[in-house]
């Protein structure tokens, strides 16, 4: 599945991501789905930002758009030094991540600076590769 101009990756990118994260401060992996699913685990060093979040009315996403860089200027937004994104959700059969990689373009976010890792957390658990378990914080 491809999504307009986005870059779709497989396991060996997300990982090379990870293991250049002490270079690459700039970019973020994220996971898409729900706080609760996020809690019961992800990938490591993700953070959470739920697809839902960019949907034109809800009261954080001025604030989640300008922590990634983004810059308002009166009624529009711009893009000129926003972070990288490596977006994922559970699964190819899930569309919490093609939603917010959606709600982003159509934002104006630039698509060569996204990145949708479409295996998702069932990809990556079936590789036999590390969660993170949030469920106690």
């Amino acid at each position: 599945m491809q999504i307009e101009k986005v870059q779709t990756i497989g396991e060996l990118e997300v990982l090379d991501y990870i293991q250049s994260l002490s270079q690459k401060s700039s970019s973020l992996l994220v996971d898409a789905r729900t706080p609760s699913m996020y809690k019961k685990g992800t990938i490591p060093t993700a953070i959470n930002l739920p697809y839902t979040l960019f949907e034109s009315d809800t009261k954080h996403r001025d604030t989640v758009l300008s922590l990634l860089g983004a810059t308002q200027r009166k009624q529009q937004w711009e893009f000129k030094n926003v972070r990288e994104l490596f977006i994922f959700d559970s699964s190819q059969w899930d569309f919490k991540a093609s939603n917010l990689i959606n709600h982003l373009i159509q934002l104006g976010y630039p698509q060569d600076h996204m990145h949708y890792y479409r295996g998702g957390l069932i990809n990556w658990k079936l590789a036999g590769l590390t969660l993170t378990d949030h469920s106690e914080r």
